[in-house]
C-alpha cells in the first residue's frame, strides 16, 4: 500500500454496464469480462457513447471537489468535450 491520502473518486457512478451475448462471453472472459452464462459484461463501458458522458461529468465533479478554484475550467472543458 503506498500509504497516500488522495481522495478516491467513483466515476462509474450512473453508468450502465453494457451486457452482450454469452456466444461472445469465452473470449472476453479471458479479457476481465463478467459472464453469468446467460450475459457477459462488457468492462469497457465507455464504448457506449451516454456512458462516455456519465464519465466525463464526473471526472469534472471529482476534480471540482478537489480544487473548487479551477471548477469553472473543468466544467468548461467537460462540456467542450462532450
Amino acid at each position: 500500500a503506498s500509504a497516500t491520502r488522495a481522495t478516491i473518486a467513483v466515476l462509474t457512478t450512473g453508468v450502465t454496464p453494457i451486457n452482450f451475448k454469452p456466444e461472445f462471453a469465452d473470449a472476453d472472459a479471458a479479457e476481465g469480462a463478467h459472464t453469468d452464462g446467460e450475459t457477459a459484461t462488457d468492462p469497457h463501458a465507455f464504448q457506449s457513447i451516454a456512458n462516455a458522458k456519465i464519465y466525463v461529468k464526473n471526472i469534472a465533479d471529482a476534480f471540482c471537489t478537489a480544487d473548487a478554484a479551477g471548477c469553472d475550467s473543468y466544467n468548461a472543458n467537460a462540456a467542450a468535450y462532450t
